[in-house]
């Protein structure tokens, strides 16, 4: 699993987003857009805060991803406002 998240860095990838691989990078970040949507949904079910994380995610790949595997990028902007 890769994860990509816009980041003001010289590594930064040139789609703007800095990507760092595995599950350890991935887990937090996606607890945290669970939690941002259980905060605004708080008698959300696992499968409606799963289903709703799914929903929000961009269109993958990121360019040039080693893997190609067209994960999407997961976008919690709707949740910030």
């Amino acid at each position: 699993m890769e994860i990509g998240c816009r980041h003001p860095s010289r590594f930064v990838d040139p789609s703007g987003y800095y990507v760092a691989s595995g599950t350890s990078m991935a887990s937090p970040h996606v607890a945290g857009a669970a939690a941002l949507h259980i905060a605004r949904h708080p008698y959300a079910s696992p499968a409606g805060v799963r289903g709703a994380l799914v929903a929000m995610a961009e269109p993958g790949p990121l360019p040039e991803d080693p893997d190609s595997f067209p994960e999407g990028l997961l976008n919690v902007r709707p949740l910030l406002h």
